[in-house]
């Protein structure tokens, strides 16, 4: 069951998993039968001969480096459209192997199996978009596996204290260096630190962070069949609802109707249906449930308001991350703290969101429709 660490170059993945995820994309928007009968060719190639892969999904090596989750995802949309129902499970199967040699928060090792891994930005964010492709077409419990790895991992990532990663010196550009950097994603990082990604940035995973903050977002709401689905509990606006979540801070989303009049709002797996509130203009309801921890609203007028309040519990957890032993503090879903600290650029310094008061902008902002 313990995975082995393999080395760089022999994964066919490692030329070849961009390939595929760019040719899935590609073939979505476009008829192109060459690029179909390419991208099948390349993702047979991959699942059948390549060894990569074994039957029930498992993998070693490099999740994206390597480029083995990035073949994954282009791999599962292609299942996904070709209705292929063994493909679509040996890929769920991949992404459930990464997040069993991954931390629960979201820290996911590029090479995976070692002691001492480190976690890229890039294999992240392929992991996100593994298990969003997952949540939204085969299960929706993983959208509570995203949300945590999004509201954790993929925000810790981002450099905010970016004055320690640039050389010191006495030269015209470091402020204006500074000030570039700041919100640009690590490329390596332990679990509770980036100490050691304070050497430099690659553009490579400044691009996957903004791409996973998207992804997240996109997939938050979403509209199928009629119905509008607020999947994840991230503040979002949209041409059917807004969504203003009062987490990590309180356990309460507010929802505003533009046009939705049948909603679906998702209620995470870790909280007691007998715990939940909900209102509908103030008043306040029973909740009705469908399928899936969806709560269901009919008959909903343009400005209609809901509100769906749960409590946030606090707990503590123990965890070994590749080889080591992390004493974890959660509010909910969210890490507010890690025990050992990081030496040089600690993360999950979060004490302030232990506060149940959620800092709000004024209204109105109508104008956002988009986001």
């Amino acid at each position: 069951e313990k995975p082995i660490f393999g080395k760089f170059t022999p994964y066919p993945t490692y030329p070849l998993g961009g390939v595929v995820l760019a040719l899935s994309r590609f073939v979505e928007s476009v008829d192109s039968p060459e690029s179909e009968d390419l991208l099948k060719r390349l993702s047979k190639f991959i699942l059948d001969v390549s060894g990569t892969f074994d039957k029930m999904g498992r993998f070693k090596g490099h999740t994206h480096s390597g480029g083995i989750l990035t073949a994954a995802v282009g791999i599962l949309r292609w299942a996904l459209r070709q209705q292929d129902a063994q493909t679509i499970q040996r890929m769920k199967n991949t992404f459930d192997w990464c997040c069993k040699h991954s931390s629960s928060w979201g820290w996911v090792p590029d090479d995976l199996g070692r002691d001492g891994a480190s976690c890229e930005t890039c294999a992240l964010v392929d992991a996100i978009h593994l298990g969003l492709l997952i949540a939204r077409h085969v299960d929706p419990s993983y959208y509570d596996i995203v949300e945590r790895y999004a509201r954790n991992q993929l925000m810790e990532n981002q450099f905010i204290k970016t004055d320690m990663i640039v050389p010191q010196g006495d030269y015209p550009l470091r402020k204006r260096i500074v000030k570039a950097v700041h919100g640009s994603w690590a490329s390596y990082s332990f679990p509770n630190s980036l100490d050691n990604g304070l050497t430099g940035i690659e553009g490579c995973c400044l691009g996957a962070g903004i791409r996973g903050c998207y992804l997240v977002w996109e997939q938050g709401i979403t509209k199928d069949a009629g119905k509008v689905m607020v999947n994840m509990a991230f503040s979002r606006n949209s041409p059917w609802v807004e969504v203003i979540s009062h987490r990590p801070y309180a356990g309460r989303i507010d929802i505003r109707v533009h046009d939705a009049p049948k909603l679906l709002a998702r209620i995470p797996e870790w909280v007691s249906k007998n715990d939940l509130r909900v209102f509908v203009n103030e008043q306040r309801v029973e909740a009705v449930f469908g399928g899936n921890r969806y709560i269901e609203f009919t008959g909903l007028q343009k400005n209609a308001s809901i509100q769906i309040e749960y409590p946030l519990p606090l707990r503590d957890s123990s965890e070994e991350v590749c080889g080591k032993v992390y004493n974890v503090q959660w509010k909910g879903d969210t890490v507010i703290g890690i025990q050992p600290k990081g030496q040089l650029y600690p993360l999950y310094e979060r004490a302030g969101m232990i506060s149940p008061n959620t800092p709000l902008i004024d209204w109105p902002y109508d104008h956002q429709q988009g986001g």
